[in-house]
């Protein structure tokens, strides 16, 4: 998002008031958050001001949540009369089902540091460090071998199978990549 907020949450003047299209809308947009879990490429959130409802779904699907001391972060639906309706198993493989059913039932909010001790949010800065910090740590995975990186996503994704023989697989492939093969003719040679 731009401006004071990373993400508010949905629109509720927006949403539909029919089933039909308040299925779609629910089904359409947990399976964008989901895709986020899925993809090879490495997800940075950089959260400002408030991430709520979808926002807070939206910086859950991202591998990486810094936020500033100022964010505030919460699922209020229940507050409004329905449930968080999508991504749920994204934030409950971050936080687990105790933690995620007293922020959906309560719709309480909490300060970024409480969202840290939650593990909704993986480090906390200022304001005046955020941009920065979010740089360092996107450079510094610039720096990692991408097919690395992305069996390891692939292999912990949310829901996903993360069995030994899958690990081992992706660990195969890997192995055969030039990137590994310089590292490990430099530890061998």
């Amino acid at each position: 998002g731009s401006g004071d907020s990373f993400c508010a949450g949905d629109d509720v003047s927006d949403l539909p008031t029919d089933t039909d299209g308040a299925r779609r809308l629910s089904l359409r947009r947990g399976e964008v958050y989901r895709r986020f879990t899925e993809l090879p490429q490495v997800f940075v959130a950089a959260i400002r001001g408030v991430a709520l409802g979808g926002g807070l779904v939206m910086a859950s699907a991202c591998d990486f949540r810094i936020a500033d001391f100022g964010a505030t972060l919460g699922l209020p639906e229940v507050t409004l009369g329905w449930l968080p309706n999508y991504g749920l198993e994204i934030i409950a493989s971050l936080i687990g089902r105790g933690k995620l059913l007293d922020l959906a039932l309560t719709g309480n909010l909490v300060d970024a540091r409480h969202a840290e001790s939650l593990g909704l949010v993986s480090r906390v800065v200022s304001a005046a460090q955020l941009e920065s910090e979010v740089d360092r740590l996107a450079q510094h995975l610039l720096s990692m071998p991408p097919e690395a990186l992305a069996a390891t996503k692939q292999v912990l994704t949310v829901g996903g199978d993360w069995s030994d023989v899958r690990a081992t697989q992706s660990f195969i492939e890997c192995i055969a990549s030039d990137a590994a093969r310089k590292t490990l003719e430099r530890f061998q040679g």
